[in-house]
């Protein structure tokens, strides 16, 4: 295992001439360890290794250290340097003596590895990583679950933590001293973990010569950035607020918060580039079982593609236990370079995952045949209602667009005589765009109604010929990939159309991009787009939500609590927005495709998705009401152009929504009504919600009144006063 070629390495690439010994069932590579020695045994008093230690102790921290720690025991090895078949120059291990065939040179008992007995020995960590913790059983368990890679081993993700704990400790402080001086050398920055797909095809440009082979490496590295974001976030999480003196963010590795995402996969990569995986008794009990385990000095060999070392586990009752070791298989002279191939049926593509190289001897790599998905059968056809006539009202260009195109639109009906542009004080110091009355509205009256036709919403995306297929109810986006993705969150969405309207409103942005008033949304999108979310929560971090509401924040668990919603939140975008842009790139480039671009940027890019998400949450309604015409009433949501510019106001005088009974046309439609007299020039308010808690307000729309009620959890403080 080279010193030098962590990875990503669990590889998805999925390679189908792999047998089941090699790669374990979440398909990342092992190392195979020969069968060596006797059967193992129960041995319930291990006695000490036969071998004495004759490591000689030198100025290097790792054999210095090796050279007394227990259960390593060697003498005929010391420090050697390899080049790699990518020309890498690498620590390594040569032979310090001749070696004849058939000797063992090096041995690790079992409690000389970094594995889950270190964990379980350790009265500080087996509480809180150990087989009995919350964190290995629930935390890192519903984390695997919720991620697009098949796991199997909470281990995978539990040593890596224990290695951050020990690396946080006062230098020496550790009994891994050595090893730990030897890990934090290492050098992961060519690996493809810390690499782009891009920069891992100027690498390897023999390897990926077809589109083909680098959508598949790109898919894998989609999901191996989604599961580092959401494992180190959940157990962060867990981590921090459970035990903050072992694993707070003021306890430092590398210069940073200890359980930071960068740190987290450093130390992931660590492992997954020098763990050996095998079923064997690691506890000395009798019982074998699938284990990963680090192996100090002996994770230093490094890949040859020679035959003449073996390594595996061997022991038993009479040796005092069961150990690692590697024997000789050919005879080795002085100075000789120790390296073994890991693996005889190893492919070129999972090893350059797994290592950051490979050898031209491996073969390709040959894709799984992909499973024929079932899905649903499509819903029944929808039953529309008659859509009016074409407006026959001359356009009038007054230079405000939305209003311009809202007087053009036969299904938004008064917006020429009841409203008109205004500007309203939200709070927080910000006059934002809204509407006034412009004349008098009686009490009772109608005074604007838009057919459900007029708005953004699943109705309107199945009659568009482009996006049904691609967004609508029959597509596999609706159906398959949404879903998948949000039961990968950690947040309880439930509807596609939160997801889906957004993405639909960033195709719309894209013709606008193209061509001024190409889509027929244009003036609702030039709305939206001068929409300022500068000073919104999700464009914010914890701490500046604190200094814009202090007087919410007050309170340390308040502020905890935002700061676990806002970990939740952030890990839905990233999951979402790399879900979507995977599928929807694929199924349709000409319109979702990276040169499409959006504010200047793909489309489909992170930012992008995080600000359609955020526009549609401040501007939708969403309500039970039948939106498609064929009788079924259930929960909708729709951008309502023209009506959704209307502001927030503590009063019952204004109500809005859909109605239920069709018009004299037959068309279902979203209205405002007044219940009292309003006068020419008065802003047009109305309580979205009364119900709404003041976390939640503050989350959706970035503020909130002193009248709503506190959220579960939250803490009310002692400063009086609100954001409105």
């Amino acid at each position: 295992m080279t010193s030098i070629s962590a990875n990503h390495v669990l590889v998805v690439i999925l390679v189908a001439v792999l047998s089941k010994l090699l790669l374990d069932n979440h398909g990342y590579l092992k190392l195979t360890l020969g069968s060596l020695g006797v059967p193992l045994s129960s041995i319930p008093n291990p006695v000490a290794s036969p071998y004495t230690s004759n490591i000689s102790s030198t100025s290097d921290p790792l054999y210095t250290w090796a050279s007394t720690f227990p259960g390593i025991t060697s003498n005929a090895i010391a420090r050697g340097y390899d080049v790699l078949s990518n020309g890498a120059k690498v620590r390594g291990v040569s032979a310090s003596r001749p070696i004849k065939s058939g000797e063992h040179f090096i041995r690790l008992s079992l409690t000389s590895g970094f594995t889950m007995r270190t964990i379980e020995s350790d009265p500080i960590l087996k509480p809180i990583l150990g087989y009995g913790s919350k964190l290995y059983n629930e935390v890192i368990v519903d984390a695997i679950n919720a991620q697009n890679l098949e796991y199997e081993h909470p281990w995978e993700h539990a040593i890596p933590l224990a290695l951050l704990h020990h690396f946080s400790k006062p230098k020496g402080a550790s009994e891994y001293w050595g090893y730990l001086d030897e890990l934090s050398k290492t050098d992961l920055s060519s690996q493809p973990a810390f690499n782009t797909p891009s920069e891992i095809f100027e690498r390897f440009p023999e390897l990926f010569e077809s589109n083909e082979s680098k959508s598949d490496w790109i898919n894998t590295d989609h999901k191996w950035v989604e599961m580092y974001t959401i494992m180190s976030r959940r157990c962060r999480l867990h981590l921090e607020s459970s035990y903050p003196s072992i694993f707070g963010p003021d306890i430092l590795v590398r210069g940073e918060s200890i359980l930071s995402d960068e740190n987290q996969k450093w130390a992931s990569q660590l492992f997954y580039s020098r763990y050996w995986g095998q079923e064997f008794d690691l506890f000395d009990s009798g019982k074998t079982g699938n284990h990963g385990v680090m192996l100090p000095v002996m994770d230093s060999l490094n890949y040859g593609d020679h035959d003449n070392i073996d390594c595996g586990v061997s022991g038993g009752v009479e040796e005092g236990g069961n150990y690692f070791s590697c024997v000789a298989a050919a005879d080795i002279e002085e100075g000789e370079s120790l390296t073994f191939r890991y693996s005889d049926d190893t492919c070129k593509e999972v090893s350059i995952r797994s290592w950051g190289f490979y050898s031209p001897k491996m073969g390709p790599c040959r894709e799984d045949k992909k499973p024929e998905v079932k899905r649903n059968s499509p819903p029944p056809p929808i039953k529309k209602k008659p859509r009016a006539k074409e407006n026959d009202r001359p356009y009038v260009d007054t230079g405000d667009n939305l209003y311009d195109w809202s007087r053009t639109k036969p299904l938004i009906n008064n917006v020429n005589d009841a409203i008109e542009r205004g500007f309203n004080d939200v709070g927080n110091g910000l006059m934002v765009r809204g509407a006034v009355a412009a004349r008098d509205i009686e009490a009772g009256e109608e005074y604007i109604r838009l057919e459900l036709d007029a708005a953004i919403n699943l109705r309107t995306i199945e009659d568009d010929p482009v996006l049904k297929n691609l967004l609508g109810f029959s597509s596999s986006y609706y159906r398959a990939v949404l879903p998948a993705a949000y039961s990968a969150t950690n947040l309880d969405f439930t509807d596609p159309f939160e997801y889906i309207l957004p993405m639909a409103m960033l195709y719309h942005f894209s013709l606008e991009e193209k061509a001024k008033r190409s889509s027929p949304y244009w003036g609702y999108m030039d709305e939206l787009m001068d929409a300022d979310l500068s000073r919104h929560p999700a464009q914010l971090s914890p701490e500046e939500v604190f200094d814009l509401f202090p007087e919410v924040f007050e309170n340390k668990e308040t502020r905890a609590l935002w700061g676990r919603q806002d970990d939740n939140w952030q890990e839905a975008y990233h999951i979402l927005a790399r879900r979507t842009r995977r599928h929807l790139e694929r199924a349709a480039p000409d319109i979702f495709g990276p040169h499409i671009l959006v504010r200047g940027q793909p489309i489909l890019s992170d930012e992008n998705q995080k600000w359609a998400s955020q526009l549609y949450y401040t501007h939708y309604w969403g309500e039970e009401y039948d939106l498609m015409g064929d009788g079924v009433v259930k929960q909708n949501g729709a951008m309502i152009p023209v009506m959704d510019s209307l502001n927030y106001g503590w009063n019952d005088d204004i109500e809005c929504g859909s109605v239920d009974v069709p018009d004299e046309n037959g068309d279902y439609y979203y209205r405002c009504m007044t219940h009292v007299p309003i006068k020419k020039g008065e802003p047009l308010v109305f309580t979205y919600s009364y119900g709404v808690c003041r976390l939640d307000a503050i989350r959706t729309w970035g503020f909130y009144h002193e009248e709503m009620p506190l959220c579960d959890g939250e803490h009310a403080g002692t400063t009086s006063g609100g954001s409105l």
